[in-house]
């Protein structure tokens, strides 16, 4: 978007504050009628009779609106507060409140008012016979006669005063008023009472099957009436049948749409009278079929199930029964209860257009996007104008990146009949998918207004104001979504992001655990409506919520439970991912990356950070809705270390059916001595294109450019250049199933120098015709260069149902080495060369070649156990040296791998996981990535070992945690390891007979290395308070190699204790103090010797409001513990033995 200069902004905003006002006072438009149901008349200034009226009618100062009866109306503010009027209601509108300047003032004298408004100051004063109310709150209905008024608060105050007396309503308030007294408090025992008049009560009208078919004229006669907005006449007509217990009934189903709750009720009660003197089983399970329908609408499930259990009783086959007990399983989120109430109605009544349209619809909640397609076209070929079946075509269209069209549909459905929720829901997902988030908004508040009660659209409204950052009305649309659905995951997972962004990092995860209790102990991803494709929302906060806690191994096991279930569900992955941070490690967390990047949907928040950027944490900004937009984000890193500064820029951007993401990151260090430094600059980028809804592919690409000289290490000088491409692509064959499949393309180069080192070597001398040989200790300065193009190709099936997740797949991988050699010989033992320059050479160029091919199943056999069963084979060819010298030669391994392991929960807070599996590892260091499962029973079997590593492994783990409380477990893992070595020695020749010098390497032999592993870790993360958590953790690890010539044991113990606070003004802070304990002896690979030593490190940080960011200053090793620690093998994060502070911030915008 162009921006405007600062001199035609300021012209243009003059402009139009002058205009707007003029406008404004010209128009004076207060109100106008967004929606009607039956006969809605207004009486206009200047005018002396009502006249009806239709959607669009502007309203004044001092006119007035009127609903006959049985009729019902919505009107919107100009301040953006809906009003919904019950029958019989009369309201004139007027300017400002002389009593209250600023707020508008509405004379009600009889009637019902629904008010909904999420600003304090929006709402007007609302002055009725009794009782004048001033609102402080948001949501509140208000109802009067000539004798009294009654004002109930769903949300917010409202202020009840007349000379009299005053009170003041909070939420969940009630106050009542006669005329003459002052007002009287009371609380109400269940707030949706106060508004059932204005619910969507979802009952057939048109009875399926006519009892009496002498009725047919008059039910022909009344449906007529009602479609063309006569609803006097239509109930009318009903009442000129008599006493027909037929009539009544739909008479009460009719009074129901209207939302006569009272009338409906009695003309029920008069059914059910004539019905005890002339059975009739059929027409009793209609009966109770609307009875069910009015308690699941106000969410008594309890007394729905019964209805619909004795309904069915009493007529098997009864369509009306059937579709209650739809209505109610959907509500309990059993979608295959639902689907099956419904395939029963359509198998006795192909040609049933609605229950074709509700069955469109649960296939669609499900995923199942073909089958719904289908089934809404065959109810749409039988009834072209049904408007459910219209509107889950136009979700269809959502949930396929197709928003253009479902707005149109959308849209289509509001202007013909604006008083029906679920399309206003539909193209308000529309509108912000396009990126108009308040345009949008504006129509989930009709929606929420339309049906107060269903739960399902405060969540979404909440949504949309959190991200319009206006996080305090998002948290009051959650609360209340949770009132009306205490069983609904959805409001406190989104709510647990309101929670994080506002730094009440505890009460996020009390909101995380809730959503996983709901969600079966399962997942925490899920929320009961799937139909506006927002799925790939749902992960990209959660493990922020958890890695800001400390409790990393706590986010594992959550991930762990739901790829055992799921194996689809890329959230998972992504959170497994996220939570591993060692080296040894690594291979695991980039290939759960790749996975999850798959088989992700077109998501702004996943786009935004792929695995590429190593400050991918710092990214605070995470939307609830995907939806058209861009942003910006900066960050950077400075450290006292080696005086590091470190920053990064990225854009990121999302349209109907792309995405992309754009990121530059430097790290740029002074080493520890004059001419040491380290310079990295990294530009990475990423596209994701959504051809339909079955197929997806995304493209990423790097470069990085590294410089790095330290003389304090034993590698003086490295530079580094890679270059890598993938091309991937995501196949959805089915609403379980998916087809996933990857190219990637690298080009490394790779050159080290002065590397100062000692080898042995063979001097050959010929002289005359003869060879004579000596050994000689050669002092190098080793100077190598390698360049590695590689490909790998991988193809990966994944199917999960309720019996068996399985995933099949095979990868192909080919590199192209070349590794050469000329390193100077600075001296030797003989002194040779101590007068003579001379550079030792060697050369290899091989060409690799491996395959894979592996099959996992995942068996749920009980809720309370998971069997894992596998293999994989592999054939892989290996370099005989990847390090000087260098030998062309190569060398093939094969090995069938079997996997096993089994996952228990004995209780819901309880998981146990064993595994025995045995491994190989690529053929090449640079082949780090693969799509191949990484977990066996709950354990990791994706180590970073050498090439070639052989491993048979057992592991165990045992998690508990009391939600939100405690979290704590320990596993552990065995690992017989078998690593390959080849010795080459370098030769070289002087043949005096040619004048020729020359040098090479030859291959002396392999040898094994036997290892036992044994790795353990353990955690204790303790809640305090809603500020305060603590965690401990204790990992250990012990390496022994097992040859005798070759004895060598490594054993470290690590100990950490953390304490963190975080404040809901932003600001958070965290000590740790870590100790440990390390020992080294034998072998000729790492010093021998050991520490022990304690590490205390503390934090200071700010959470930017409102998602922008983030700031914080950590200080490591606040006493400046020196200490000798060998880090080599990977286990942990580097630590170093110096005090040291790093600033780390981060914005977006």
């Amino acid at each position: 978007m162009r921006k405007l200069g600062v001199l035609p902004a300021l012209f243009f905003a003059f402009l139009f504050l002058f205009t707007s006002e003029k406008v404004f006072a010209d128009d004076g438009e207060v109100a106008r009628l967004d929606s009607k149901q039956g006969k809605v008349e207004g009486l206009f200034q200047g005018e002396k009779d009502f006249k009806e009226i239709d959607p669009g009618a502007i309203f004044k100062a001092g006119d007035i609106i009127r609903t006959a009866r049985y009729a019902r109306a919505e009107v919107v503010f100009k301040s953006g507060v809906f009003l919904r009027l019950a029958s019989g209601t009369t309201l004139q509108f007027q300017s400002e409140d002389p009593n209250d300047p600023g707020r508008q003032k509405v004379n009600m004298d009889q009637g019902k008012g629904y008010f909904l408004g999420r600003g304090v100051s929006e709402a007007p004063n609302i002055y009725t016979p009794a009782v004048t109310t001033a609102i402080r709150g948001t949501e509140f209905v208000v109802e009067a006669d000539h004798r009294s008024t009654t004002v109930s608060v769903i949300n917010g105050q409202v202020d009840c005063r007349n000379k009299h007396g005053q009170v003041l309503l909070g939420a969940g308030e009630q106050s009542y008023t006669e005329i003459g007294k002052a007002p009287t408090k009371a609380v109400i025992v269940n707030q949706n009472d106060a508004v059932q008049w204005a619910l969507n009560y979802p009952v057939s009208i048109k009875p399926a099957v006519l009892r009496d078919p002498g009725l047919s004229p008059t039910i022909e006669q009344s449906l007529a009436a009602y479609q063309r907005g006569d609803l006097e006449a239509a109930l009318g007509t009903l009442d000129s049948a008599g006493s027909s217990a037929e009539a009544l009934i739909s008479k009460s189903a009719m009074q129901l749409s209207l939302g006569d709750v009272e009338g409906a009720q009695r003309s029920m009660a008069s059914a059910e009278n004539l019905l005890r003197s002339r059975p009739d089983s059929a027409l009793s399970a209609r009966l109770h079929a609307q009875k069910a329908i009015v308690a699941i609408v106000q969410n008594d499930r309890d007394l729905a199930d019964r209805l619909c259990r004795e309904a069915l009783a009493l007529d098997p086959a009864s369509e009306e029964a059937l579709l209650a007990q739809s209505y109610l399983a959907q509500s309990r989120f059993d979608l295959g209860g639902a689907a099956e109430a419904l395939k029963r109605i359509v198998a006795a009544n192909p040609n049933q257009a609605f229950a074709l349209a509700r069955l469109a619809e649960i296939k669609l909640s499900s995923g199942e996007v073909q089958e719904a397609q289908g089934l809404a076209a065959q109810a749409l070929a039988i009834d072209p104008g049904n408007n459910y079946a219209l509107s889950v075509r136009g979700f269809i269209h959502l949930i396929r990146d197709e928003s253009h069209e479902a707005r149109a549909i959308f849209s289509k459905l509001v202007d013909a009949n604006s008083s029906l929720a679920l399309p206003h829901l539909g193209l308000g997902l529309a509108i912000i998918r396009q990126g108009d988030l308040e345009g949008g908004r504006v129509h989930l508040q009709k929606a929420a207004h339309l049906e107060p009660t269903t739960a399902i659209y405060r969540s979404y409204l909440g949504k949309a104001f959190f991200e319009e950052e206006k996080e305090d009305l998002a948290g009051t649309e959650y609360n209340e979504a949770m009132r009306l659905d205490p069983r609904d995951p959805t409001p406190y997972l989104y709510r647990a992001y309101n929670q994080l962004s506002a730094n009440k990092v505890v009460a996020a995860l009390d909101d995380v655990e809730k959503s996983i209790e709901l969600n079966n102990n399962r997942a925490v991803y899920r929320s009961s409506l799937l139909l506006d494709q927002d799925l790939g929302v749902r992960s990209a906060g959660l493990s922020e919520i958890f890695t800001s806690l400390g409790f990393d191994q706590a986010a594992r096991v959550e991930a762990i439970k739901s790829i055992n279930r799921d194996y689809g569900n890329f959230s998972a992955h992504r959170l497994l991912a996220e939570s591993y941070t060692t080296i040894q490690l690594n291979d695991a967390s980039l290939s759960e990356r790749e996975v999850a990047d798959l088989l992700s949907p077109l998501s702004f928040n996943l786009i935004r950070s792929p695995a590429a950027s190593s400050q991918a944490s710092l990214n605070d900004y995470n939307a609830l809705f995907d939806r058209s937009q861009q942003r910006t984000e900066l960050a950077s890193t400075l450290s006292t270390y080696d005086d590091q500064i470190a920053p990064y820029v990225a854009q990121a951007g999302k349209g109907d059916r792309y995405g992309y993401y754009m990121a530059y990151e430097s790290d740029m260090r002074d080493g520890t001595r004059g001419g040491n430094h380290l310079q990295s600059h990294l530009l990475s980028g990423a596209v994701q294109y959504q051809l339909d809804y079955e197929n997806r592919f995304i493209a990423k690409g790097k470069g990085l450019y590294r410089d790095f000289k330290d003389s304090n290490l034993e590698l003086d000088q490295t530079k580094f250049e890679d270059y890598e491409f993938a091309l991937g692509y995501n196949r959805r064959m089915g609403p379980a199933s998916h087809l996933l499949l990857q190219t990637n393309f690298s080009n490394e180069r790779n050159n080290f120098k002065d590397h100062f080192t000692t080898r042995i070597a063979e001097i050959l001398e010929t002289s005359l015709g003869e060879l004579y040989g000596l050994e000689d200790e050669l002092l190098l300065d080793e100077f190598s260069r390698e360049r590695v193009k590689s490909s790998r190709s991988s193809a990966q099936y994944i199917y999960d149902s309720d019996l068996v997740s399985l995933v099949v797949g095979s990868q192909i991988y080919f590199s192209d080495v070349e590794r050469e050699e000329s390193s100077d010989v600075l001296d030797d033992a003989f002194a040779l060369f101590s007068q003579v320059p001379y550079t030792v050479r060697s050369q290899a160029y091989p060409e690799l070649n491996s395959q894979d091919y592996y099959t996992y199943t995942s068996w749920h056999l009980a809720d309370w156990v998971d069997i894992n069963l596998g293999a994989n084979y592999s054939e892989i060819e290996l370099e005989e040296r990847e390090v000087p010298p260098f030998l062309s030669d190569s060398r093939n391994r094969s090995r069938l791998n079997p996997k096993f392991g089994a996952t228990f929960y004995p209780t819901s807070t309880t998981t146990v996981r064993t595994a025995y599996f045995e491994t190989l590892r690529k053929s090449s260091l640079e082949d780090m990535t693969a799509l191949e499962p990484t977990l066996v029973g709950g354990i990791n079997q994706r180590f970073t070992d050498i090439s070639g590593t052989r491993a048979r492994n057992y592991g165990a783990g045992i998690d508990q945690k009391v939600p939100g409380f405690a979290y704590f477990g320990i596993e552990g893992i065995h690992r017989d390891v078998i690593e390959d070595f080849s010795s080459a020695t370098t030769n070289v020749l002087f043949d005096f007979d040619n004048f020729e010098t020359g040098s090479d390497a030859s291959y002396n032999g392999a040898f094994e290395d036997h290892q036992d592993q044994d790795l353990v870790n353990a955690y204790y993360y303790q809640v305090f308070s809603k500020q305060w958590v603590g965690t401990a953790d204790w990992q250990y690890s012990m390496v022994e190699r097992t040859d005798p010539d070759l004895y060598q044991e490594y054993e470290t113990n690590k100990l950490r204790f953390g304490l963190r606070y975080f404040d809901p003004t932003g600001l958070f802070t965290f000590c740790q103090g870590t100790w440990r304990d390390q020992d080294v002896t034998g072998g000729d690979f790492f010093e021998s010797g050991g520490d022990t030593f304690w590490v205390f490190d503390l934090g200071i940080g700010y959470r930017i409001p409102k998602r922008h960011g983030s700031i914080q200053l950590k200080i490591t090793n606040i006493f400046d513990e020196e200490f000798n620690y060998d880090q080599t093998l990977g286990l942990e994060e580097v630590v170093r033995p110096d005090l040291g502070a790093t600033l780390l911030a981060t914005f977006n915008f």
